[in-house]
């Protein structure tokens, strides 16, 4: 090991930071609530709970997961693995009561709601899309319900809907395993094997707590001050209908499609800039939104699986966060520059990614503007391989898509992290935008994935123009096209 007195003084200096860094991430473990102590809520299921009492009856947090079901499907035992899995998991059984305006959280002894019935094809997707969109009561229910439909003859299709309060993204493969492990081991004569829980989503948020204060939690307050201090906000961004005082939430999706190997050249490209496709990706949505905003100053919001801890990957819950990404264009930077500057400022950011966005919030306390998500409003997701289908047995089981027609934001970037061409979407508000607008946005962002990969040393000065163009083309375009549609919907009416 080298001697810390054979180095320079600079050298000296970075190794007292590192081992500083070190220091500071060294966190308490997860300890386990005493028993029959109420399970408190996290941070982020309260800003979900207190939304809700704004705006009750809404389906924005609804998490879909549907399934096409062919063979001899074991209708019981199927109603039996959903029951043990959410007495199981803490969380899906947890709702927050109203105390003198306070959420308050309380365990449910119950099972997973349940329907079932027979229907015919044709009904089917009016049916699924009134399960998605069905509200949670936040106050009471169980936040995983699921709807079997009989089409026929050993076809099924299943509809798992649960509250964004009680899962995330990760919790999805964490269900789907549990799901499959109950049933399977019923049909085969055995006992599940299932791992044991040491701690639930209450524990966490106690701990949650806790870890907020003490010097650690001051550095992260400090790192976020510091990082947001002058920020632009509020993003002006080519909306086609005037911004109400309230986000309404409700919202459609656009695929995006680039050409075959696409993706793989602009992820060639951030390799070669020791930058990863996350960040590459950050960059170009950075480029995107200056380019139609005007602005030099971006901030966007991404998220982040927050499971830090191993005793957490197989809980089922919220534990996602929203990390704030800012994307610095000022001084008119070549795009493999704006690569390093988004490179430097996501390993900053995500060394602070477990400080809740609420913290955030309250630690920079950015100015508010009626309608408008606070801090920023245009996510940016990098979108995973979707978990597998449970593989149940003597059964075909396969993934169904069902929208709940909603949008938690003005704009998303969703991108695909997957090899071959370019793929994601653009979620849009529709009482911000049309359909065709957000068709054009997804068109303009892979023009400039192409561009910027073949010429990653062109300057956003040349750069916004083309981006600029590109969209009034591709709008019209795409208005046109749908002016005749539109014509004879009318005509029809």
């Amino acid at each position: 090991m080298t001697d810390p007195s054979q180095l320079s003084a600079r050298q000296q200096e970075l190794l007292a930071r590192e081992l500083e860094r070190r220091k500071a991430a060294v966190v308490q473990p997860i300890q386990p609530r005493p028993p029959g102590e109420p399970p408190p809520l996290s941070l982020a299921q309260r800003r979900l709970w207190f939304l809700d009492r704004i705006a009750p009856g809404r389906a924005t947090y609804n998490a879909t997961l549907t399934m096409r079901i062919e063979g001899p499907l074991h209708v019981d035992t199927l109603r039996v693995a959903l029951d043990l899995v959410v007495r199981r998991h803490e969380a899906l059984r947890t709702v927050g009561v109203d105390v003198d305006g306070e959420p308050v959280g309380k365990l449910l002894d119950e099972g997973a709601r349940w329907r079932s019935r027979d229907i015919d094809e044709a009904e089917l997707p009016s049916a699924l899309a009134a399960d998605a969109r069905e509200p949670f009561d936040l106050t009471a229910d169980v936040m995983l319900r699921g709807s079997l439909y009989r089409l026929g003859p050993d076809r099924h299709v299943l509809i798992l809907v649960m509250h964004h309060i009680a899962c995330d993204g990760w919790s999805r493969g964490v269900l789907f395993d549990e799901i499959a492990e109950i049933y399977n081991a019923a049909v085969e004569g055995r006992a599940p094997r299932l791992p044991e829980l040491k701690v639930q989503y209450g524990d966490y948020a106690k701990w949650q707590v806790q870890q907020l204060s003490g010097s650690r939690a001051s550095r992260s307050d400090e790192f976020w001050r510091k990082e947001l201090e002058g920020a632009d906000v509020v993003l002006d961004l080519p909306v086609d209908f005037p911004r109400a005082g309230a986000h309404e939430h409700l919202g459609e999706r656009v695929a995006m499609d680039g050409e075959p190997g696409s993706g793989d050249a602009f992820r060639a490209l951030a390799r070669g800039e020791r930058t990863t496709y996350f960040m590459a990706m950050m960059a170009a949505t950075g480029a995107l939104l200056s380019s139609l905003s005007g602005q030099e100053d971006v901030v966007l919001g991404s998220p982040v699986a927050n499971r830090q801890q191993p005793e957490l990957e197989g809980l089922i819950g919220f534990f996602v966060n929203t990390l704030i990404l800012r994307v610095r264009l000022e001084g008119d930077p070549t795009f493999r520059e704006l690569l390093g500057r988004c490179r430097t400022t996501a390993l900053a950011c995500l060394a602070h990614q477990d400080t809740p966005l609420d913290r955030v919030v309250e630690v920079v306390n950015p100015r508010r503007v009626p309608g408008r998500n606070p801090l920023f409003q245009v996510n940016f997701r990098m979108q995973g391989k979707a978990p597998p289908p449970p593989q149940l047995t003597g059964l075909v089981v396969t993934r169904m898509l069902t929208d709940t027609g909603s949008a938690r934001f003005d704009l998303a970037v969703g991108v695909n992290d997957e090899p071959g061409a370019l793929r994601g979407y653009i979620e849009y508000t529709s009482s911000l935008f049309r359909a065709t607008t957000a068709q054009a946005l997804q068109a303009t962002f892979v023009d400039l994935v192409a561009w910027v990969t073949a010429e990653p040393d062109v300057r956003l000065s040349v750069l916004r123009p083309r981006v600029q163009e590109a969209f009034a083309t591709h709008k019209q375009t795409r208005e046109a096209a749908a002016a005749p549609a539109a014509r004879s919907i009318r005509r029809r009416s």
